[in-house]
């Protein structure tokens, strides 16, 4: 009983030290905007200008404040056009062109849609909110990070 107890216990505090160590990890890859993987509707990786700031957007189509959020950002684009718009989804790429076909009607260059792979975001976001805003300067290190539904006036701010 004693050892099944200790084994336990062991097995909790394991994970719990990877969790802490993966958070730390995330945080890290966080910090500095350096070849995340994302990708292109053609498969290639997605390179982002080291002289903008660059807005990654991470969404899911079904969701309603995912939504709110992107016609905000549509409603918003002048306000964008110094920035590179990456508007990423860890859906399947034809859910995601659908997406982009009925609620984005006007394609613009510094706005684009991505695909980024489930296990990708994970290792390299952490746990994500839908949708989750991360604000990058034009040195590549983050400016700000927002998680859920946030009011476009707050994210100007950081433009």
């Amino acid at each position: 009983m004693v050892i099944l107890l200790l084994s336990g216990t062991a097995f909790m505090i394991y994970l719990i030290i990877e969790r802490v160590t993966h958070r730390r990890l995330t945080r890290q890859n966080l910090e500095i905007l350096d070849n995340f993987p994302i990708f292109n509707f053609d498969s290639t990786r997605i390179h982002l200008s080291s002289n903008r700031k660059s807005i990654l957007v991470y969404f899911d189509s079904g969701c309603e404040h995912c939504q709110y959020e992107l016609n905000q950002i549509f409603i918003n684009k002048n306000s964008f056009r110094d920035s590179d718009v990456v508007l990423m989804s860890s859906e399947l790429i034809s859910t995601i062109k659908i997406y982009a076909e009925r609620n984005c009607p006007v394609e613009l260059a510094n706005i684009r849609f991505a695909k980024i792979n489930q296990t990708d975001a994970y290792n390299t976001f952490g746990s994500l909110a839908v949708p989750q805003i991360f604000i990058y300067g034009t040195d590549g290190v983050l400016i700000k990070e927002f998680r859920g539904e946030t009011k476009m006036e707050v994210v100007l701010q950081y433009l």
